[in-house]
């Protein structure tokens, strides 16, 4: 999958005149600052471009910085790897990236990550999925045919999921929180580069306990019988996830420093 695609989220770009080493000195701050949160809330898995050495095509393995790197061995499900927008490009039809990394034992997850997202035309499509969300009691954040972003957790009937009502297409940086030791309707929080989007529609009874055992999917869901559903149509540059709840201020920051990285890129 190649394509071009907007910016929207990505704020200004620095002039290709500008020198290389204004450009290498944000995205090492960006590193720095989102190690730094690592060093203390203990990122659980980190996946980014820059990490990418191979040439365009077909991508088996994505290096992880932090966790279990995720693989494909199927051929016909690995995503694209494109230099031009230094992307993974996932088609919407059938795509993702597998990781082992375990959300076991904790009932909180915060996940970040650039994104971009042109079209919004299938049923639901799945950034990064854990362990099924609503049948197998994990975690998810996808899109749907609008554009809205949810944020979900849980296994029905103890469950809950989110959504903004803003459109929001182009490159991103998206943002959630979920945490089951709090209260239905409070257990899931958005944000859209940096900003926290309030009013949420919610729906479900609330997680509970912690997260089962299980795999990490980036672009795809699990349909439980050896497959996929729910395919990306869109890029991903970017993902960091962690096993707590990450306060507001810390999502900023991380997004913030995701988006810095972004547009130094450019």
């Amino acid at each position: 999958m190649s394509r071009s695609h907007s910016k929207s989220g990505l704020g200004s770009k620095i002039s290709r005149s500008d020198d290389i080493g204004k450009r290498q000195a944000i995205i090492y701050d960006g590193d720095h600052l989102i190690w730094q949160m690592s060093k203390a809330v203990s990122s659980h898995f980190w996946i980014d471009a820059l990490e990418i050495s191979q040439a365009a095509g077909d991508l088996t393995t994505w290096p992880a910085r932090v966790g279990i790197s995720p693989t494909q061995p199927t051929g016909s499900m690995r995503p694209s790897w494109n230099p031009a927008t230094g992307e993974v490009e996932f088609d919407a039809v059938g795509e993702a990236l597998i990781s082992t990394t375990s959300w076991a034992a904790t009932g909180a997850m915060t996940l970040i990550a650039m994104v971009t997202k042109d079209s919004f035309s299938v049923a639901f499509d799945v950034v990064a999925e854990y362990k099924r969300y609503f049948v197998g009691g994990g975690w998810s954040m996808f899109f749907n045919t609008v554009a809205r972003a949810f944020a979900a957790h849980g296994k029905n009937p103890n469950y809950q999921d989110a959504f903004e009502t803003l459109t929001a297409s182009g490159t991103n940086c998206w943002a959630m929180v979920c945490d089951s030791s709090l209260a239905a309707g409070s257990q899931l929080r958005l944000w859209l580069n940096g900003v926290e989007l309030t009013g949420l529609t919610t729906s479900g009874g609330g997680a509970a306990g912690n997260y089962p055992a299980g795999n990490l999917f980036i672009g795809a869901r699990d349909d439980g019988v050896g497959g996929l559903e729910r395919p990306l149509g869109g890029g991903i540059r970017e993902l960091i996830a962690y096993t707590v709840a990450l306060t507001p201020s810390q999502v900023v920051d991380v997004s913030a420093a995701m988006s810095a990285k972004a547009a130094a890129l450019q």
